[in-house]
């Protein structure tokens, strides 16, 4: 059995900040059922989806400074030596991974603070 549910991400651009919020808009239900009500899994998938976006911001930075990154890109994944495909792969992980960190520590104080706030409105 498989149970899915759709996540709708709001983003909103105001002045210079950039906020966010999200709800469950199909399956609540379902993800109810599920291991702390969904909440674990939301959180992972969400997590998972902003690592593949940043290394696909990674990537598109690294093809347009690097003509022959962008060429071995072009040329598909499999026309790369294994073992350099992992390297380009840590790379752009680690990249991606930098990029996460160094914006979550400047983040979480705020974002927790307004959840909590949030939370306690409840």
């Amino acid at each position: 059995m498989t149970d899915k549910v759709l996540v709708q991400v709001e983003i909103t651009r105001e002045g210079d900040g950039i906020y966010s919020d999200h709800a469950i808009v199909e399956g609540a239900q379902e993800a109810l059922q599920w291991p702390g009500a969904g909440m674990p899994q939301v959180s992972m998938a969400m997590l998972t989806e902003t690592i593949r976006h940043e290394a696909k911001h990674q990537i598109l930075l690294r093809m347009s400074n690097d003509p022959e990154y962008r060429a071995k890109v072009q040329g598909g994944i499999g026309t790369i030596p294994e073992d350099e495909a992992v390297d380009m792969a840590h790379e752009i992980a680690d990249a991606a991974l930098n990029w996460l960190v160094n914006n979550t520590r400047q983040m979480a104080a705020e974002v927790a603070f307004q959840t909590l706030q949030t939370v306690a409105s409840l």
